[in-house]
């Protein structure tokens, strides 16, 4: 008898973590959504609530503040562009080419998608010190490491790396949103983030091509 209660009290929680994975994503899918049509400032926690069809305690067990919100927003979108690009990118053997690759894709998506792209910096600053969230800070570093083992990346402190790589990223969005780009920029960052890392002159040149729109 204990062991079929132990049992049940089990499945009824793991049924509630499912039921509280559900509800938190639905709240963040309303909340792209009214991000998308109202705009970053003018979105509310109220609008978010009423397009998720929830009430304003159920929004309020799961976010206090708007910045909560907008964490777990930036979060998702992150993780889903990282996704993409390990699909994307799994082929890319070479760690200077995939991390020129990647960069470009940031920057690419900051022009396809302005709002994803200021939901993002909008927390980043105080998202530290992993302001472009886990995922993306775990993949920099095998990407550094794996660099590094085929002789391609000579810096050896991946914090120093990762903090190049991240705020050269996050700047050249706000560049990017700001209309102060050209058509070469992510090319040129690239190319100077290979050469910060060590890579070799030729090869950062020609990996940095991997950055521009058009290679996606």
């Amino acid at each position: 008898m204990s062991s079929m209660n132990s049992s049940t009290v089990m499945e009824r929680a793991e049924i509630g973590r499912r039921k509280r994975r559900k509800t938190r994503a639905i709240l963040v899918d309303a909340a792209m959504r009214v991000i998308a049509e109202k705009g970053l400032e003018a979105a509310t926690n109220a609008e978010v609530f009423s397009e998720a069809g929830v009430s304003r305690g159920t929004f309020y067990n799961y976010f206090e503040t708007k910045e909560d919100l907008l964490k777990a927003v930036a979060d998702e979108l992150v993780d889903q562009l990282n996704d993409q690009i390990n699909g994307d990118t799994k082929d890319i053997e070479g760690a200077p080419e995939r991390m020129a690759w990647t960069f470009g894709r940031f920057l690419q998506r900051t022009k396809d998608d302005p709002v994803w792209a200021r939901v993002l910096l909008s927390i980043a600053a105080k998202n530290s010190p992993l302001p472009l969230g886990e995922t993306t800070q775990a993949n920099m570093a095998r990407d550094l490491q794996h660099g590094r083992d085929q002789g391609q990346f000579t810096l050896e402190v991946d914090e120093v790396a990762i903090n190049i790589m991240v705020g050269t990223v996050t700047q050249a969005m706000h560049s990017t949103l700001a209309g102060r780009t050209g058509p070469d920029h992510a090319y040129h960052m690239a190319k100077c983030i290979l050469l910060a890392f060590g890579t070799p002159g030729a090869r950062a040149a020609e990996a940095a091509k991997l950055a521009r729109p058009a290679d996606f």
